[in-house]
C-alpha cells in the first residue's frame, strides 16, 4: 500500500513540481494516505462483490423461473387430453378445433397425420411423449428459423410420410407401438438436422438445416407454395418478424434471380 501511495505521490509531485518546489511528504502523511488507499480499495472490492452477487442471484432466479415454466408445461402436456393436444381436423383438412399447445403446427393441419398422432398418443404414455416430442421440434423450428423456411419440410416431406401410416392403421397391419418407434426415429433425424452443424449449411442468415433448404428448393422448383396461405394461422406468439433489411430494388432483383427468400426472426 505504501508503494502504491508513493507511486501516486510521485506522479502528483511531477505535475505539481513547478508550483510547489521543495514540498515533501512526511512519514505520517504517507502512512495516513496508505491507510486511506487501503480503505478505498476494500470499499471498491466490497461494492464490486455486491454487484456480482446481485447479478448472479438474478441469473439464478431467471434460470429457476425458466425451469419451473418448463416443468409446468411438461406436466400440462403430460396430462392434456387429445383434443387440447392435437385439436381436430375436418375432411377437407380445415381446422375444426385448434390445438391448445401447438396452434401453429403444420403437421396437425393434415387430417391423416392428425389421425396417426391420435392413434399413437392414445396407445401408451410413451406414444404421447413421442408425439409431443416431434410437435415440440416443429415449434422450435419455427421459433429458430421463422415460419417460411421450415414450412416445405413439414408440409411436403413429413406430412406425406407420416400420413402414409394411416393405411397401416386402418388395415391393422402395424400396432401403435411400432408406429411409436418409427415416430421416434423421425424425431431423431429432425434433431440431428437442427442441432448438428454437419447437417447444416449457409442459408443467407447463418447456418440452417440442409433438409429445410432442400425441401424449400424442391417445392419452389415444382411451383408449390413455400409458405402458408394464411400466415396468421401459423404464427406463434414467441416469433417476431424483423422488418426487411433490403431495399425494394434489391428485393425485386432477388425475386427475378429465383433466389429463395428466408424469413428472419428475432427470438424473444
Amino acid at each position: 500500500a505504501l508503494r502504491a501511495v508513493a507511486s501516486d505521490r510521485e506522479e502528483i509531485a511531477v505535475v505539481s513540481a513547478p508550483f510547489c518546489m521543495g514540498t515533501t511528504w512526511s512519514t505520517q502523511e504517507q502512512v495516513e494516505a496508505a491507510m486511506m488507499w487501503i480503505v478505498t480499495q476494500r470499499e471498491e472490492v466490497a461494492e464490486a462483490q455486491k454487484l456480482d452477487d446481485a447479478r448472479i442471484s438474478s441469473e439464478l432466479d431467471d434460470v429457476a423461473m425458466e425451469q419451473s415454466r418448463k416443468q409446468s408445461m411438461e406436466r400440462d402436456l403430460k396430462n392434456a387430453d387429445l383434443v387440447d393436444l392435437l385439436g381436430s381436423v375436418k375432411e377437407d383438412d380445415s381446422i375444426e378445433i385448434r390445438s391448445t399447445y401447438f396452434p401453429s403446427s403444420v403437421l396437425l393441419r393434415d387430417r391423416l397425420v392428425n389421425t396417426v398422432f391420435r392413434a399413437i398418443a392414445s396407445g401408451t404414455s410413451l406414444g404421447k411423449e413421442q408425439v409431443v416430442r416431434l410437435l415440440s421440434l416443429e415449434k422450435k423450428g419455427r421459433k429458430w428459423y421463422g415460419t417460411v423456411l421450415p414450412f416445405s419440410y413439414f408440409k411436403y416431406v413429413l406430412c406425406p410420410r407420416l400420413g402414409s401410416w394411416a393405411d397401416e392403421l386402418q388395415k391393422n397391419k402395424t400396432p401403435s407401438t411400432t408406429l411409436c418407434q418409427k415416430l421416434s426415429c423421425e424425431s431423431d433425424e429432425l434433431e440431428r438436422a437442427m442441432y448438428n452443424l454437419s447437417e447444416q449449411e449457409e442459408g443467407g442468415v447463418g447456418s440452417v438445416p440442409k433438409v429445410f433448404l432442400a425441401a424449400q428448393r424442391d417445392a419452389s422448383e415444382k411451383g408449390k407454395p413455400t409458405s402458408a396461405a394464411n400466415k396468421k394461422s401459423y404464427n406463434d406468439n414467441e416469433v417476431r418478424l424483423l422488418p426487411p433489411r433490403v431495399g425494394r430494388s434489391q428485393s425485386s432483383a432477388a425475386s427475378a434471380s429465383g433466389n429463395i427468400s428466408i424469413e428472419v426472426v428475432d427470438l424473444i
